[in-house]
């Protein structure tokens, strides 16, 4: 973005305060820096700066836009308010996926405990949800960071399955499922703390901490889990930990430890990258080098061809019976 034309002094010192603030500052700093809201308009109307979310871009946002979007909603609402939510997760350092059409999250001061929606600026909506009185401190470990407040991943994970759509949020907590930020038994430890503090969105979330009872980090391999116990296949564990004579580890999805079959899933939001790839790739050589049989199956699969999954499975279990056997 191209270096606003102001005198060099004011330049020079609005370019380094919009630095510190990820490239973004309000319309009353540009005022008191000596620049009208007619010269920021114009500007950004010939496309110099920008909008961003009640604040206006000068810089190019640095380390990224999550920090620049950060930053204003911080800037915009003051230094008590909080993100949150998947913006938070990201702040973190976790590469959560984006979804369309994404809300931004905050935590604001408040009497009441309520959720309000702010109209969007910059074409985004805002959730600002209103957590704690104006007297109390903030709920929840909270990190600060250049100018910019936001939860604990954790924390952010569960505002989030609260707020957002009910299939984004599931593929949410399958990801952090995935990932290790939680498990199911965090998770419902984690709502049982948060149900002693409030009652919104509890629901939502003890409805997410049932599903993971099972120990399943994903919707496909909850299916999975059911889909046997319907056909009543036994002798399985979940989330099996294995190790190889020179001492790497893993987790099976599904496993069957006496004839050394175990199952793999793929579900709705498997995402990878190239070192994810390489990485897994490696892990199911190692495993099958020790002697399991691994099969693998996808959330199509096991959704739309299940008697098909079940006859791959029957048929794996029956060959190792006869290997044993021998």
């Amino acid at each position: 973005m191209p270096t606003p034309h102001l005198s060099p002094q004011v330049s020079i010192d609005l370019i380094k305060l919009a630095s510190a603030q990820a490239g973004v500052v309000t319309r009353e700093q540009l005022r008191r820096h000596g620049t009208s809201d007619r010269v920021t308009q114009r500007k950004v109307r010939l496309g110099l700066w920008s909008n961003r979310l009640g604040c206006v871009q000068i810089v190019q946002a640095r380390p990224s836009a999550d920090w620049a979007d950060a930053s204003a909603l911080c800037l915009r609402f003051g230094k008590r308010a909080i993100i949150t939510s998947r913006l938070a997760i990201r702040l973190a350092g976790y590469d959560v996926a984006r979804i369309e059409n994404e809300p931004l999250t905050i935590l604001i001061p408040c009497r009441s405990g309520r959720r309000r929606i702010i109209p969007p600026r910059g074409g985004r909506a805002i959730f600002a949800i209103q957590r704690w009185k104006q007297e109390e401190s903030p709920p929840g470990k909270v990190t600060h960071r250049s100018g910019v407040s936001f939860r604990s991943p954790v924390d952010a994970l569960l505002d989030a399955l609260a707020t957002e759509p009910r299939r984004s949020a599931s593929e949410l907590l399958d990801w952090a499922l995935q990932m290790r930020l939680v498990s199911g038994k965090d998770l419902g430890n984690a709502v049982d703390l948060r149900s002693r503090r409030q009652r919104v969105g509890i629901p939502v979330l003890r409805h997410f901490a049932t599903r993971c009872g099972s120990n399943a980090r994903s919707e496909a391999e909850r299916r999975l889990h059911r889909l046997l116990r319907r056909e009543r296949i036994a002798g399985w564990t979940a989330n099996l930990a294995v190790r190889s004579r020179s001492g790497k580890r893993a987790e099976l999805d599904v496993a069957w430890p006496d004839e050394r079959v175990c199952i793999e899933v793929d579900g709705r939001a498997f995402h990878t990258d190239a070192v994810a790839f390489e990485r897994d790739r490696s892990r199911r050589n190692w495993i099958s080098l020790e002697g399991w049989l691994m099969l693998q199956f996808t959330w199509t699969q096991i959704t739309t061809e299940p008697e098909e999954a079940v006859r791959v499975i029957r048929r794996a279990l029956k060959s190792r019976e006869v290997r044993v056997s021998r």
